[in-house]
């Protein structure tokens, strides 16, 4: 296929993951397979999670790459909705979150501590849990929100629970601000990730995006993920890895045809351009690791400061 993605497109792989959540790759890695495969930006999205957010930042920086800052919580829905689905046995479900400018970074980390303190521990693993009440709470400038993946309320084995919630979303978020979000991979139910989000597309006027739910870095690392994943989890899953623009645009225009792909990358590019309008979050503490010689020396002066500090403070 050699069908050319339009040059003034400015493409970030916006939905992915790291070794914070399932992803088998760290930030850095993704970082620079990014770079490699010359996006204008790449996102972080780690499941139930912002803690890796400020190396990515840093990571982007280093090599001119957009950050894009995010996280996929994990969701309960309210429970006159139908709690369980076909797509969710255990009703936890997933809402990807994206933040622009140092507004919606903050309602990002102020919606993940919420998710924290409302932890569900089930056989011995931990679930940060949102609610519509946090969303509610949190909503406002600077946060973008795409409908997600197959473990969305997207999905529900009831159209009409999506119908819901999506009407929740844009009233929540206000419509300018949701996007349906479009993949290729197709689970073992026979379940894809593209038909549900472009019907509710076209009945809610949404805007669309394309993302690939990247959990490895490169094609190289995808075997290795699939290891890592039977062997920490006891499953494997349907994973994408970071693909260059072209790469993405071809495979969008073989799962969804050409028109709808266009419409799709139209819709990253104008989420990429927000962030860029709303300023990227500078994080100004940015530690590295000493020299392996000089880690006592170092630790050393470190404390004998602190220790100065405090006794400035109490003079």
């Amino acid at each position: 296929m050699c069908v050319k993605l339009p040059q003034d497109l400015k493409i970030a792989s916006l939905h992915g993951h790291s070794d914070r959540s399932d992803g088998f790759n760290q930030v850095f890695q993704n970082a620079d397979a990014a770079q490699t495969k010359g996006l204008y930006g790449i996102g972080i999205t780690d499941h139930g999670t912002c803690s890796g957010l400020v190396a990515h930042s840093v990571n982007c920086k280093e090599r001119s790459l957009l950050p894009v800052l995010g996280c996929e919580f994990y969701i309960r829905v309210p429970a006159y909705m139908n709690e369980q689905s076909d797509n969710s046995k255990s009703g936890r479900y997933h809402i990807t979150v994206l933040s622009s400018g140092k507004q919606g970074y903050d309602r990002l980390i102020a919606l993940d501590n919420m998710s924290h303190v409302n932890m569900e521990r089930v056989r011995g693993v931990k679930y940060p849990i949102a609610t519509f009440d946090m969303l509610k709470e949190v909503a406002g400038e600077g946060l973008i929100v795409l409908t997600g993946c197959v473990a969305s309320v997207t999905f529900h084995s009831e159209i009409t629970i999506a119908f819901e919630y999506i009407n929740f979303l844009t009233k929540t978020f206000g419509k300018q601000n949701v996007y349906a979000e479009l993949q290729s991979h197709v689970i073992s139910s026979g379940l894809n990730s593209y038909e549900r989000p472009l019907i509710l597309s076209e009945k809610f006027d949404l805007k669309t995006v394309w993302s690939n739910d990247f959990h490895a870095a490169t094609e190289a690392d995808l075997p290795l993920l699939e290891i890592f994943t039977k062997a920490t989890k006891g499953y494997s899953f349907t994973a994408g890895y970071i693909q260059s623009p072209e790469e993405m645009f071809e495979e969008a225009i073989r799962t969804i045809g050409y028109e709808a792909a266009l419409k799709a990358f139209s819709g990253i590019d104008e989420i990429v351009r927000k962030i860029e309008a709303d300023g990227v979050v500078e994080f100004k503490h940015h530690f590295e690791l000493p020299p392996a010689d000089k880690e006592v020396e170092l630790l050393i002066e470190f404390w004998h400061n602190a220790l100065q500090k405090d006794l400035n403070n109490a003079n």
